[in-house]
């Protein structure tokens, strides 16, 4: 959570436009629609942002309004992703359009609830960790 927090505190609130806070029943349901567990950093960035851009950057997150969106939906990408056989475990965080991969939450190395962050091949068959957890990620991506 320590990167979480460090990444917070650097956002600079003129480069960053959220969608807002999403109510815990909201990620329960995606958790259960997704069957796994989201780990606590990228759990409170939903509780507290939702989804949205940072600098420039979209973070794929949970939208309270169905309606909203969906461009931001990581609930709607992670389904259409898996429909395409990426790994069920894999929850869809961010997408890098230069590099045409995906990074995921990789919720089955989940240890002391957090996971990696990898990036993965357009056909799935690379997977490469670049964050021991989202708040490293998210601290990454502030720090750019």
């Amino acid at each position: 959570m320590k990167h979480y927090n460090k990444a917070k505190e650097l956002f600079d609130m003129d480069a960053v436009e959220f969608t807002g806070a999403v109510s815990e029943e909201v990620i329960q349901k995606a958790e259960r629609t997704l069957n796994l567990t989201f780990p606590e950093s990228y759990r409170r960035f939903l509780k507290e942002f939702g989804a949205g851009d940072v600098g420039g950057e979209v973070v794929f997150g949970l939208l309270e309004n169905e309606q909203e969106n969906s461009d931001l939906d990581m609930l709607k990408i992670t389904q259409v992703e898996h429909e395409y056989k990426m790994p069920k475990h894999m929850v869809v965080i961010f997408y890098n359009a230069f590099e045409d991969c995906l990074y995921c939450l990789d919720t089955s190395q989940m240890t002391e609830g957090e996971c990696p962050v990898v990036r993965v091949s357009s056909d799935y068959a690379d997977v490469e960790e670049v964050a021991e957890s989202f708040g490293a990620f998210l601290m990454d991506l502030v720090e750019e």
